[in-house]
């Protein structure tokens, strides 16, 4: 069966147009049951129709496209199916665009095909929109999921969630889809809720903006929790409801685990894993934000650099460890603990607002540290001072309380080993006052404020003047003459001390020099702070004390405490000996009242004992204190050490101390501590002045 072109043109190209226009298709089509082409209707202001028209414009397809076209309608001919493909169709312009090519067969009355019609159609723009979506789409999921990104998509009406290959390996599923029971198993249980009140929020709000969150997920089998961070936008349909939700979804285990670990170097402590300073602070801030008051305490524990010197750094740090172990056990569980330094905790006390209570918690520490602590091969026996002080109405920041219990442990400390003591304002008053003392001390050195009294010591057996002990005093500009008590602490504890005490040497030096010029040459002795003994220059600088100040070695005599030995080391020892070597005598002053063993007397260069004041004042009327000072006096004697009692106040203390063998005194009864000038004036006027 065949057609002629005019046969197939039987419409005018206008009226053609017109009734393909009306139909929305480029072209319209009648064929016989063996395909052969019967008429076509075109669009000639879109395609050029050529004179000798093969079935459904053959020719005018693009010739990639013609091969594939042809052989899918032989097939559809073959098996009496409807045609329907995608194909490129050239235009009256020569370019080329996308069209649908469609028919379907129509039925005779006796049966079998009596005739296909069809349709051409432009899906040019369609097409072309998909591929460029198909495109942007896959350069999305390509990109998402180089970054390991996994995307997903839940579906509100099914509730199944569909999972990209790389969510389903994240998630380790065999599938990519999820039902809401599989969906709800994957979230870690502490933290389902808080995912659904983010997500109900979300929908409350009928907000389209990408919102994010992490929580935990549990897969495999047996089960593992990893971190995730989730990305997700809610698509809200037409009339309002929500439609799906999509976003995507990443493991961030490894982050996390580097930013928990990041926060743990910074927040806890390494040795005893409880909060540091920094995370204490972090704590008091959360806990002051739903209690009206709280309580502090400092736990410090006293004189642990003896334990570490001891027995060594390792059992030290054995030590601390079993301490953190026994506070965690006797202070409530809601009461953070932590470690504020080498050796001092700080515990924290929400809502607690009584002194009774934090005195209860402070006595359940102390009967805590009463037994001893266990360390590799051997125990160790502590005790510790404790300050209490309190934050109320959230008036005071952790500065504040940490400062406060910082002074009240202080008082602990002074007051004695195993003490607990109270913030109280006083304590702030006095520390105002120390640091004003310490801001004056600079000045103090250079303003030639410190000035040197002289306490005269007697040979008690002719009363004649042999030697001075050498006082500090200060001329304050505001406050007038300073005696020791009123700064010396102070003093001995801030940096000023070694500086100070280089210039009581050199002042000294030079004073008893002056002394031996105007042929009046009296031993001067110094006292030492233990701040000089520890810079390790002591001997080079009385060496050259004396050297600028042509003293003779023997009339300067360097007095050190039993504190100021026990606080040094090796290095000391070497030091003193040096002093010695130098020809300069030691004193060992305020000897009875301490701990120093007869062991110490021979292993330190000690020339002399100076008896403590307090024994002298009751030898006359006490017959133990008389019994100490003759066995200290006996003690002298069998190691060739002199001695000097401190404090003599009574002709009948220093005939007491005469008639039992004591060689010198110093106190009242000799001569108040007096400038220079008036302790020259004394030597002159004393009779019988003999040379020492």
């Amino acid at each position: 069966m065949s057609a002629t072109s005019s046969e197939m043109q039987r419409y005018s190209p206008e009226e053609s147009a017109r009734a393909v226009a009306e139909t929305g298709a480029l072209l319209i089509w009648r064929a016989a049951p063996d395909g052969t082409p019967l008429a076509a209707l075109a669009d000639t202001r879109q395609i050029e129709v050529p004179r000798s028209l093969p079935f459904a414009c053959v020719a005018l397809v693009h010739p990639d496209d013609r091969e594939p076209m042809l052989a899918q309608w032989h097939r559809c001919l073959a098996e009496v199916h409807p045609f329907d493909m995608h194909y490129r169709l050239r235009q009256a312009d020569g370019s080329y665009r996308w069209t649908r090519g469609r028919g379907i067969p129509l039925s005779a009355p006796e049966g079998g095909v009596q005739e296909w019609v069809g349709t051409v159609s432009d899906i040019h723009e369609h097409v072309t929109m998909e591929a460029a979506l198909s495109l942007s789409e896959g350069r999305l999921r390509l990109a998402l999921e180089s970054t390991g990104l996994g995307i997903w998509e839940y579906d509100v009406a099914t509730g199944v969630t569909w999972l990209s290959k790389t969510a389903a390996q994240l998630l380790q599923r065999p599938g990519l889809r999820l039902t809401r029971k599989e969906r709800y198993a994957v979230l870690h249980p502490d933290d389902r809720q808080a995912l659904m009140v983010l997500f109900r929020d979300a929908v409350a709000r009928r907000t389209q903006e990408r919102f994010e969150t992490e929580f935990r997920i549990r897969r495999g089998n047996p089960a593992e929790t990893i971190w995730a961070t989730c990305s997700a936008r809610l698509v809200f349909r037409a009339n309002g409801t929500l439609s799906r939700i999509i976003g995507t979804l990443g493991d961030i285990t490894e982050r996390r685990w580097q930013q928990e670990t990041l926060f743990r170097l910074a927040h806890y402590d390494h040795l005893t894993g409880l909060p540091n300073r920094r995370r204490l602070t972090q704590l008091f801030k959360e806990h002051g934000a739903h209690a009206t008051s709280m309580g502090f305490l400092i736990v410090d524990i006293d004189n642990f650099k003896d334990t570490n010197d001891r027995f060594g750094h390792a059992i030290g740090d054995e030590v601390l460890r079993a301490v953190a172990r026994r506070l965690r056990d006797v202070i409530p569980d809601e009461a953070p603990i932590a470690r504020l330094g080498s050796d001092e905790f700080g515990v924290l006390l929400p809502g607690l607002d009584h002194n009774g209570q934090a005195l209860a918690i402070a006595q359940q520490i102390h009967e805590a540290f009463a037994f001893p602590f266990p360390a590799p091969e051997r125990s160790v026996h502590l005790s510790a001072g404790i300050g209490i002080a309190f934050a109320k109405e959230h008036r005071d920041g952790v500065g504040t309380v940490l400062v406060e219990a910082d002074l009240a442990v202080a008082e602990a400390k002074r007051a004695g080993p195993g003490e607990t003591a109270f913030f109280a304002p006083a304590l702030r008053e006095r520390l105002h006052r120390r640091q004003q003392l310490c801001d004056e001390f600079e000045r103090a050195l250079k303003e030639d404020e410190f000035d040197l009294f002289y306490q005269p010591q007697v040979a008690l057996q002719d009363g004649n003047i042999i030697g001075a002990e050498a006082l500090l005093r200060w001329r304050h500009p505001d406050r007038g003459l300073l005696e020791p008590k009123d700064f010396l602490t102070i003093l001995a504890q801030s940096r000023w001390a070694r500086p100070t005490g280089d210039w009581v040497l050199r002042r000294a030096c030079l004073d008893a020099a002056k002394l031996a010029a105007q042929g009046e040459p009296l031993r001067v002795a110094v006292n030492l702070f233990s701040a000089q003994l520890q810079s390790g220059a002591l001997d080079r600088t009385i060496e050259r004390c004396l050297a600028e100040s042509g003293l003779p070695a023997h009339l300067l005599e360097i007095e050190i405490t039993e504190h100021v030995i026990l606080s040094n080391d090796e290095a000391t020892l070497a030091r003193l000996d040096r002093i010695t070597e130098l020809g300069c005598s030691l004193a060992f002053d305020d000897y009875g009242t301490g701990y120093a063993s007869l062991s110490m007397l021979t292993r330190y260069p000690v020339t002399r004992l100076k008896i403590e004041q307090s024994f002298i004042t009751s030898v006359c009327a006490d017959d133990t204190h008389a019994a100490i000072v003759e066995a200290i006096l006996s003690l002298a004697k069998s190691l060739g050490l002199g001695v000097t009692a401190e404090g003599v106040e009574t002709s009948e203390q220093a005939q007491w101390l005469k008639t039992h063998g004591c060689p010198e005194g110093q106190g009242r009864l000799f001569g108040m501590a007096m400038p220079l000038l008036d302790l020259h004036g004394r030597v002159l006027g004393w009779p019988g002045r003999q040379r020492p």
